[in-house]
């Protein structure tokens, strides 16, 4: 167990940025430097080189060895809201946001960050205005996933949210695939959901150049 006297570290990443059905989910994983050894053994890895079993599993693990877990939940509207398309400020901006809730709650000492963009010290500055008067050092590398394994952690926790969340959406709409606007599955879900009433749009973001390019086929369905 961590005790809050101690030293802590911290990694933080996000999973389903790119999604155009469900929610993006930012999580964070705390640990003292003495168990970042433990997270070697457990052989953690980025996200996406896992199953989502492998994931899973290790998801349980980091709780059985006493790892901080915290995550947030971003819905479709508040995405489509931040959208530069619905002139809101860019979800760089919603996710330095969420980023830095996760930290003023865990209160860690040092984190280490997954950037979004190459240009990681932008992104570390969005961060840091948004901490208030919380101070902590912070470490903001693009593909931090990969490479540090803390942050490794959290794009695990982050997908195995982000997969329960879909599961959610999944039995309330059926299958409609990953919910990424590359599965063939998803974009025939979407067509279906769009032309339906009843309020399954609010799982969609709506912002998203993808629901644009269904548009023609929609207009075509609705003249016959």
């Amino acid at each position: 167990m961590i005790r809050r006297n101690e030293r802590l570290i911290a990694g933080i990443d996000e999973a389903g940025r790119g999604s155009v059905i469900g929610p993006l989910v930012v999580a964070i994983v705390v640990s003292t430097p003495d168990k970042i050894k433990t997270l070697k053994m457990l052989r953690v890895k980025d996200s996406k080189k896992l199953s989502r079993k492998k994931r899973e599993e290790i998801y349980e693990q980091l709780l059985r060895h006493g790892f901080i877990t915290e995550s947030i939940e971003i819905q479709p509207r508040v995405i489509d809201r931040y959208a530069r398309r619905s002139g809101g400020p860019g979800i760089n901006s919603l996710e330095a946001e969420a980023f830095a809730s996760l930290i003023i709650k865990t209160s860690p000492d040092i984190v280490y960050i997954d950037s979004p963009t190459k240009i990681a010290e932008e992104f570390g500055q969005l961060i840091r205005k948004r901490l208030g008067g919380y101070r902590c050092r912070l470490i903001c590398e693009h593909g931090a996933d990969a490479s540090r394994p803390i942050v490794s952690a959290a794009s695990i926790v982050a997908k195995v949210m982000r997969d329960n969340a879909i599961k959610r959406i999944k039995n309330m709409l059926g299958d409609l695939g990953s919910g990424y606007p590359s599965d063939k599955k998803t974009i025939n879900a979407l067509r279906e959901l769009l032309r339906s009433e009843g309020g399954s749009s609010r799982f969609i973001r709506m912002s998203w150049r993808t629901i644009d390019a269904l548009q023609p086929s929609l207009n075509d369905y609705s003249e016959k």
